[in-house]
């Protein structure tokens, strides 16, 4: 008997052992598929201007104190285009580390280790994600939410356990989250919801953690707020327009529209980054979150009411995840702003669509007079998440590729063919021209309906710098410009003319695949 014990010890521990290789092999592969896209030479947007100036007053003004310092620091670590390549590789890890997490902490809830790889894995083909590997300037995409979402979870531990250190410790995380990046601290909302939809809860549970996790969120944003504050005082900083709150009656309404409208159904539509019409949207997103609904309503325990309460609560917190461009007054729908919302619902329809599956073979075993309890296939679910795998490195390598890396390519092509012209002692000026109306859009999401950054006027100027200086000119009294007429150039200037490319990646733009009129919500 005294052998017996130790023996069943070192098998559990093993078990345990194995278990942990499950959130590794989830990270590496995301790193697999990740890190060839993310190497390779390319810049986007903001990526120009960052490598001149780590623009840390506009994260000032935007009351992100710590992210723009941190920006600083980071892009004073790179040079050119080619380094680049090291805050990409600083993103995909934090994607690998996210999705690793997350698969650790479903199999602490109750998720079998192999469900939980495949969830991680399929998470971070995610589409928010898809721009930590092609954009270098959002390299903290995934590690911000990874402190905010822990530091929510240490919170709730402390207070439950008594333990002050852990409450002192969740609060702290909280804050700096804020002030890195305001987003990113809800995402403990989105974990708080996955727990619950692994392992099921009382209501009256479920309503004490909102309640300290709204608690401990707010008293951290006015702390991290006065914080931000103080600093721009000091720094003699505006704040930006657009993290201004909202304050009227008719404009809460109209929040609350436009977000039941666009991030829920843009959410439940996971994978696809297409801007759906109104009846797109219901009949795409619509059977999503029914599903969803209906799957978490089984997966709960007690009465119909107490079922139902736990439901709507769980469908709160993906939309509280979310929950900054509740109250602020812009509208814009970006994928790395819809991180926290997009991941939860994603999480939620792979629980519930088992739970629906369970329910159904339950009942075919009903009808066969059989007393077992049935299960759902490992070999099953494996399949079909490596179907809906496949599919997804499909689709995120065609979205970086089509907006990141190809454009790039093209761009570069054709400015160099047009900086071939330039000469130093004959041309003290670059001008380039610039229409912006010229540039076309598709009917995608966010940055996945630019078709060149070329179309953002900050871009210009610093790209023609940078390549420059790959040449081995000094640029540093060169004076580049943007006009809109050849009117405002001088005979002596460089004309870099943008409206024949721009024409030309107009023509080779599907005409159903452009964007007619602007969506004023993408």
């Amino acid at each position: 008997m005294q052998t017996k014990e130790p023996l069943q010890g070192r098998r559990i521990a093993r078990i345990r052992d194995k278990d942990a290789l499950f959130p590794l092999f989830a990270g590496l592969v995301l790193l697999v598929l990740h890190l060839p896209l993310a190497l390779q030479r390319s810049a986007w947007s903001d990526d120009y201007p960052m490598l001149f100036t780590s623009a840390s007053t506009k994260h000032l003004s935007d009351m992100r104190p710590l992210g723009g310092l941190v920006n600083t620091v980071m892009f004073g670590l790179v040079d050119d285009i080619d380094d680049l390549r090291f805050l990409r590789l600083v993103g995909v890890i934090g994607v690998a580390v996210f999705a690793g997490l997350l698969a650790q902490l479903a199999q602490s809830w109750g998720m079998r280790p192999i469900y939980s790889a495949l969830m991680a894995v399929s998470v971070g083909l995610l589409p928010p994600f898809h721009e930590a590997v092609g954009w270098a300037t959002v390299y903290k995409l995934a590690w911000m939410p990874i402190l905010g979402g822990l530091a929510g979870l240490v919170f709730l531990r402390g207070w439950f356990e008594n333990r002050y250190r852990l409450i002192a410790l969740g609060f702290l995380g909280t804050v700096i989250t804020f002030l890195f990046y305001p987003p990113a601290a809800l995402w403990s909302w989105g974990l708080l919801g996955i727990r619950t939809a692994i392992r099921p809860t009382s209501v009256r549970r479920m309503l004490k953690e909102s309640g300290l996790l709204a608690a401990l969120l707010a008293s951290s944003a006015l702390a991290a707020l006065t914080i931000a504050l103080f600093v721009n005082q000091i720094l003699d900083v505006q704040t930006d327009s657009r993290v201004l709150l909202v304050s009227t009656l008719s404009g809460a309404i109209t929040k609350i529209s436009w977000f039941a409208r666009f991030p829920i159904g843009i959410a439940a539509r996971p994978f696809l980054v297409s801007s759906p019409t109104d009846l797109q949207a219901i009949l795409t997103a619509g059977p999503v979150l029914a599903v969803i609904a209906t799957g978490l309503y089984l997966r709960q325990k007690g009465s119909t009411l107490s079922r139902v309460g736990a439901t709507i609560l769980l469908l709160v917190y993906p939309c509280l995840a979310m929950g900054m461009h509740l109250i602020v007054i812009e509208s814009q729908i970006e994928y790395r702003y819809m991180l926290g919302i997009t991941v939860t619902m994603w999480v939620y329809l792979l629980i519930a669509a088992h739970q629906l599956l369970k329910a159904v073979l339950d009942k075919l075993s009903f009808r066969l007079q059989s007393t077992k309890e049935t299960t759902v296939p490992v070999w099953l679910i494996t399949m079909v998440m490596g179907v809906v795998i496949l599919g997804a490195v499909r689709n995120s390598r065609t979205n970086i590729d089509q907006v990141f890396i190809e454009p790039f390519k093209s761009k570069e092509t054709y400015l160099n063919q047009e900086l071939d012209r330039f000469d130093p002692e004959m041309h003290p000026r670059i001008v380039v021209l610039n229409d912006q109306s010229l540039w076309p859009s598709t009917r995608n999401l966010g940055i996945y309906s630019t078709v060149s950054d070329l179309a953002h006027p900050w871009v210009a100027a610093p790209n023609i710098r940078l390549l420059l200086i790959e040449r081995g000119f000094e640029t540093t009294d060169l004076q580049v410009d943007a006009i809109t007429s050849e009117d405002e150039s001088e005979p002596n200037d460089l004309v870099v003319d943008l409206r024949p490319y721009a024409e030309r990646l107009r023509s080779l733009v599907h005409p159903n695949k452009l964007r007619r009129s602007c969506w004023p919500e993408c």
